[in-house]
């Protein structure tokens, strides 16, 4: 995004501002003076001008900011639209919404991660309990077999779930790359072309 079209929106910003505390500085004057200013065009810049020593300092920042958002336009020709204007303020807004959604899947994916560390090393000790107890199994103990059984299937749904964990952990890392790619495209975009 124009990096002047940026210039303009926090002018507007600090403007927008400037003009809240001259609508305040009016009403503790007198609630005609506040509300005059809030119902009548130009009222406020009548309001600083009479109490000047009350409202100077907000009174010179929003026509000092008005009148350089008007020179800027100007000069630089900028197609002010509403789709343009639309577009910068989301693009305003989208990059700290973006840094706290990958955050979020960070932290996701850091979980995802410590839960299939620790299944693996699980796994692991049950998978080798279980040859044990296969290398010292006797076919004739019906029950002894029928227990390993069900500790081996035990094991295999739990080893199926590990495999899904790992494709979930690849997904949400595949995520966050996304989201990152986005978050510099966003970046790069309100900074504008570089020039040559």
């Amino acid at each position: 995004m124009d990096s002047t079209l940026i210039t303009i929106l926090v002018l507007g910003l600090v403007a927008g501002i400037a003009s809240l505390v001259l609508l305040v500085r009016a009403f503790q004057v007198s609630v005609w003076w506040g509300v005059a200013c809030l119902l009548i065009p130009f009222a406020q810049t009548f309001f600083g001008l009479c109490h000047w020593s009350r409202a100077k300092y907000s009174f010179l920042v929003m026509h000092l900011c008005v009148i350089a958002i008007v020179v800027m336009i100007v000069r630089g020709g900028i197609p002010m639209t509403n789709e343009d204007l639309t577009t910068a303020l989301i693009s305003l807004q989208d990059v700290p919404e973006l840094t706290a959604q990958i955050q979020e899947q960070r932290n996701h994916i850091e979980q995802l991660d410590g839960q299939f560390q620790k299944t693996g090393q699980d796994l692991a000790v049950q998978f080798a309990d279980l040859n044990k107890k296969r290398a010292a199994l006797k076919p004739d103990d019906t029950a002894a077999v029928q227990q390993f059984n069900a500790e081996a299937a035990a094991y295999d749904t739990q080893n199926k779930a590990h495999k899904a964990m790992q494709n979930d952990l690849e997904a949400a890392r595949l995520e966050l790359q996304k989201l990152l790619d986005e978050r510099t495209r966003r970046a790069s975009s309100q900074r504008g072309p570089k020039k040559t």
